[in-house]
């Protein structure tokens, strides 16, 4: 077979007369220049959100009492949480003394720093550059991310969601670079982390199959990726990628009774939410990565774009089917993120490549000037949406904003704080969000939504109607609640500015018979926006004439 390249030597950013040792410090000012922005970006989208919250709380019932459930010493054991890695890493941090809301943070933020790295190197090679060479115009796929939230939120937040990215990025990469073994045990990472977050692997090897198949009936060669898959190495790569999967397969099953997470039996119905909550999620994600203005890109689209634009599509597909979600900055989308800030920075500098062998003199002007504009532009766009975000509310109607996710958490670990100290250890709660409160409390908790419920996914009726939410679908009556024996409903409570009134539990229970328990805190100081948050009255239902703790005296 003949090797043919299809790469022409791309345009830099960098004038060709330029020295070696002035093309380096260029290159380290416009590094140190996105090392910057990615802080100061990152900085501003501090927040934990409750989901994450749910993680901590298995992590550190693994590390301080040997097992990973939400509650200790209960029966059947229900796996409430998405990432066994990621609560594993938890767990270590809280046995070596850093507590899992400290540590999660430090995680993610460095999670998506790799990421950054990881789309540089990416490009780099499927681009075939030269790897003694480095310029500026290498650094476009970390400059295009580090402007984005969709990619900045997932620094913060305490989710596994930036680290499975990242994995997805390296697991690209090394294939890229044809260490396909290597390849193989980041792909088993990605499944521990996110499971979904095998299908842009998937799609990547898809595209990669095919490309090689059409350039060995051409003759050619791709340039990338394996250059041979001897049968040694295929079953290698399938033992390191198995292995550990099917390890923890069979652990699962055996410890929860079940080949897949709670959290897919719960989630699984937002299915049919796909041409509502999906399609908007779709649509919206599109809309902020600003997607149409990269039309013109298209034109210089070859085959061999493919290896990094299916696997977007195949994600974008995926996410749409699940009936995405109802946080904001496309959380579920983060692998399309940031393939596609790595497939745009490509066809944008085989665009420049273009550009510059027909129109050498004023092109690098041109294209320096068009840099700047669409980088300008994208943080001016960034800078009003974080704006709008510290507002609060819902954003578009449908997704859940940062402030409110921060606020919603804050409010709930403030309330879980006092309830600890309120309330005799045996207490048992019923609460609507699984993460903050309960595991501020540290007290028993069940979820009405299921995720940490061993039963209700089996016997509860889905909503499926324009009010439904993805992975809220499903809610459980009280005749079910009640055989956990809850001493607080706290999944109808009130928090508010003010003490709810009597007829409100009566209202809100739909019974005489149950009254309110209320915890009542100060003014909280709001880490995102060096303001207040209004913290007044959390309140759960108590029966009437019960003594929970110091609940039983209280006015209500």
């Amino acid at each position: 077979m003949r090797v043919r390249s299809h790469h022409v030597e791309a345009w830099h950013g960098v004038p060709a007369s330029t020295t070696p040792t002035a093309r380096r410090v260029a290159f380290l000012g416009a590094l140190l220049t996105v090392a910057g922005l990615f802080v100061v970006h990152a900085e501003a989208w501090r927040f934990l959100c409750d989901d994450a919250y749910i993680a901590f709380r298995y992590a550190h019932n693994l590390a301080w009492y040997g097992a990973p459930t939400f509650n200790p010493g209960e029966g059947p054991a229900v796996e409430g949480y998405t990432s066994p890695l990621w609560i594993t890493l938890l767990a270590a941090g809280a046995r070596a003394g850093v507590v899992p809301e400290s540590f999660a943070p430090l995680m993610t933020r460095l999670a998506s720093a790799v990421g950054l790295a990881a789309s540089v190197l990416l490009v780099r090679t499927l681009r075939l550059r030269s790897a003694s060479t480095w310029h500026p115009s290498d650094l476009l796929p970390a400059v295009f991310l580090v402007a984005v939230p969709e990619y900045m939120v997932w620094t913060h937040g305490g989710l596994e969601t930036s680290c499975a990215a990242t994995l997805v990025v390296c697991c690209a990469l090394a294939w890229a670079r044809g260490h396909v073994v290597f390849a193989a045990g980041i792909a088993a990472l990605v499944a521990l982390t996110r499971l979904d977050g095998l299908v842009p692997i998937a799609g990547l090897g898809v595209a990669w199959l095919g490309l090689r198949s059409v350039a060995y009936r051409r003759g050619t060669a791709l340039g990338f990726g394996p250059v041979a898959l001897s049968r040694r190495k295929v079953l290698a790569a399938a033992l390191v990628f198995l292995a550990p999967l099917a390890v923890h397969f069979l652990w699962r099953h055996a410890y929860y009774g079940s080949w897949w997470p709670n959290t897919w039996h719960i989630k699984r119905h937002g299915v049919a939410l796909r041409d509502t909550y999906g399609a908007a999620y779709v649509l919206s994600w599109g809309r902020h990565l600003a997607l149409p203005l990269f039309v013109p890109l298209a034109a210089c689209g070859r085959p061999r774009h493919v290896v990094l634009v299916f696997p977007v599509l195949l994600t974008v597909a995926y996410a749409w089917s699940i009936g995405g979600d109802f946080m904001g900055y496309s959380r579920l989308l983060l692998p399309a993120t940031a393939l596609s800030g790595c497939a745009l920075s490509w066809l944008a500098l085989d665009a420049a490549t273009w550009v510059c062998t027909r129109w050498s003199r004023a092109a690098p002007m041109v294209l320096l000037s068009t840099t700047v504009a669409v980088a300008g532009g994208a943080w001016w766009s960034a800078s009003q949406r974080q704006a709008r975000d510290r507002e609060g509310g819902w954003l578009e109607r449908r997704f859940e904003s940062v402030q409110a996710m921060h606020e919603f958490s804050v409010i709930r670990v403030e309330a879980g704080r006092r309830m600890k100290a309120l309330l005799p250890a045996e207490t048992r709660l019923i609460v609507g969000a699984a993460g903050a409160l309960p595991y501020a409390s540290g007290l028993y908790a069940i979820d009405a939504y299921g995720l940490v419920d061993p039963t209700l996914a089996e016997v509860a009726e889905p909503d499926v109607g324009q009010g439904a939410r993805p992975g809220h679908q499903i809610r459980a009556t009280r005749a079910h609640l009640a055989q956990y024996r809850p001493d607080l409903l706290c999944h109808i409570g009130w928090h508010g500015a003010r003490r709810p009134s009597k007829t409100s539990a009566r209202q809100r229970s739909g019974s005489r018979a149950y009254v309110w328990a209320c915890v009542e805190h100060p003014m909280l100081d709001d880490t995102r926006t060096g303001g207040q948050i209004p913290a007044g009255y959390y309140c759960c239902l108590r029966r009437r004439g019960a003594v929970v703790g110091s609940f039983g005296a209280e006015r209500s």
